[in-house]
């Protein structure tokens, strides 16, 4: 596929026109569409101003360059912030009940308050452990 026809795929494949590239360049459409038939080329500065405006790489342009593609398996195995704070969320809810309970249970029963609190720090270093163990485990991704 040659340059031309890479620059028409990408506009065309975000549905803006040939008008919309030329006023962001500042040069003519006529310009753009030069390109895009392959009677003319872009010199390299515009170039890179083609491939900012697209967010793309630069090296997409070059008949060498294949986007990458991930694997199935990876993709499948890769967890993202959103799941592992969606299947945290009800050990975070139970959590925070244990954590009301044992807050509430002093003024509830003749036990001293020594106990519940000695309780409440186990409880309260488990949950820090818990938010270190899962910050880590999202970082290494």
């Amino acid at each position: 596929m040659e340059l031309g026809e890479k620059i028409k795929n990408e506009r065309k494949k975000r549905n803006i026109s040939q008008q919309k590239i030329a006023d962001y360049l500042n040069i003519s459409r006529q310009a753009v569409s030069r390109w895009e038939n392959n009677v003319s080329l872009p010199d390299l500065t515009t170039l890179v101003l083609i491939a900012k405006y697209f967010e793309i790489p630069l090296e997409s342009f070059t008949e060498e360059y294949q986007t990458p593609v991930k694997d199935e398996k990876e993709s499948e195995n890769e967890v993202t912030r959103d799941e592992v704070i969606k299947k945290a969320t009800p050990y975070i809810l139970v959590l925070t009940a244990i954590l009301t309970m044992v807050l509430l249970l002093p003024s509830k029963v003749k036990i001293p308050i020594l106990f519940f609190g000695s309780i409440f720090i186990i409880f309260f270093t488990s949950c820090l452990l818990i938010y270190y163990i899962i910050k880590n485990y999202l970082s290494s991704k």
